[in-house]
């Protein structure tokens, strides 16, 4: 039970501050990034669902999910580390002069 409830504790807190990154770094678009951001929530959770009952439909114990979940997070780590590469190498639009 305790891990369940810091489970539950923890992704309430990344939320928040995954939210005001998105408003602060989409200027003039920030609605559409907020229901990005919760629509992306959404389909995480639903994806995280349906994959994690794949095993169990095959008749694996209950006990396989948790190895789904950990691909998940392996996934989703290295997507995080390659927008960050990409971000640090990415000319800064800001710096850059048109003709």
């Amino acid at each position: 039970m305790v891990f369940t409830f810091l489970t539950g504790a923890i992704s309430f807190s990344v939320i928040a501050p995954i939210q005001m990154l998105m408003i602060r770094t989409a200027k003039g678009a920030e609605m559409i990034a907020s229901a990005s951001l919760q629509g992306s929530f959404n389909i995480g959770n639903a994806l995280g669902a349906f994959l994690g009952g794949l095993p169990l439909i095959a008749g694996y114990s209950y006990a396989s999910p948790n190895l789904i979940g950990v691909g998940m997070s392996i996934v989703g780590m290295i997507i995080t580390l390659v927008l960050i590469q990409r971000r640090s190498t990415a000319p800064d639009l800001q710096t850059v002069e048109t003709v």
